[in-house]
């Protein structure tokens, strides 16, 4: 058994690495990169560097840092003028890390669990490999009518859940939380419970394109770098917004009735 699900992974992951490999290269070539702005991810600030290389170890950051808790991600938000020829290498990169992300996802289909996939990954010679960020995508920015791109880090949300009292309860008996569904004793069946999960810290990018009646905005995440073709750089700017606490959305409707012991920040609240 666990012969095939090492073989599912190693193929993937194999052209996976190929395909960044080409990106690298292509990177690399003098003049492919013409100008960047890589930012810090905790404090937002300029990062000096040779912009290829920053591109390059931006993109390669694949391992699970030694800091990491909870398997948080590494994060690289900015921007690269690309020529062409590496904005061509991003797609196929691009097209392995769906590839090699459709492949674990059918493992964890099958039941295979992330102990059995981490030795897959052991075995192909990534024993610290974080899945989520080598597949994760890099966003090409299209179009010759960019205006602004500005960085914003996204933290003290709540993401909120609505589900039947039933659902709550089998939730909540497959994690053994005896003391929540006690708490619960009594709320109607009727009831509307909202599952309240804290949001980790991220980074968006509000992305503008034109002005005016033309104008077009998009909201990203900016986990990694986004690549523009060579002549399409922001014609107003690129900043990063210096972080600040925002409000933590909270369902006013609801009386909070549990906080979930699972992970630190949750909560339920019943409507």
């Amino acid at each position: 058994m666990q012969t095939l699900i090492t073989a599912t992974v190693a193929e993937p992951l194999e052209a996976l690495c190929e395909a960044l490999a080409a990106f690298n290269q292509a990177c690399a070539t003098p003049g492919a990169v013409i100008r960047g702005e890589l930012y810090n991810a905790m404090d937002g600030q300029l990062e000096p560097g040779d912009p290829a290389q920053q591109l390059i170890e931006s993109v390669s950051t694949w391992d699970i840092a030694p800091e990491s808790a909870n398997g948080s991600v590494t994060r690289f938000p900015g921007v690269f003028e690309v020529s062409a020829t590496v904005i061509d290498a991003a797609r196929r990169l691009n097209n392995a890390k769906l590839l090699f992300s459709s492949a674990v996802s059918s493992l964890e289909a099958e039941g295979v669990d992330s102990r059995q996939i981490r030795l897959g990954y052991r075995a192909a010679g990534r024993p610290r490999l974080h899945p989520l960020q080598a597949w994760r995508e890099i966003s090409i920015l299209e179009g010759s009518s960019l205006a602004s791109i500005g960085f914003t880090v996204v933290r003290g949300l709540n993401s909120i859940e609505v589900m039947t009292l039933a659902q709550a309860l089998e939730r909540l008996r497959e994690t053994n939380a005896d003391d929540v569904i006690e708490q619960l004793q009594g709320v109607p069946e009727s009831s509307s419970i909202h599952w309240h999960l804290p949001v980790c810290r991220h980074i968006r990018a509000n992305v503008v394109w034109g002005k005016g009646e033309n104008r077009a905005t998009r909201m990203l995440h900016a986990s990694l770098p986004f690549l523009v073709e060579e002549g399409c750089w922001p014609s107003k700017r690129v900043r990063f917004n210096q972080p600040r606490e925002h409000a933590k959305r909270r369902d006013t409707k609801g009386t909070i009735y549990a906080h979930l012991p699972s992970r630190q920040g949750a909560y339920l609240s019943v409507s």
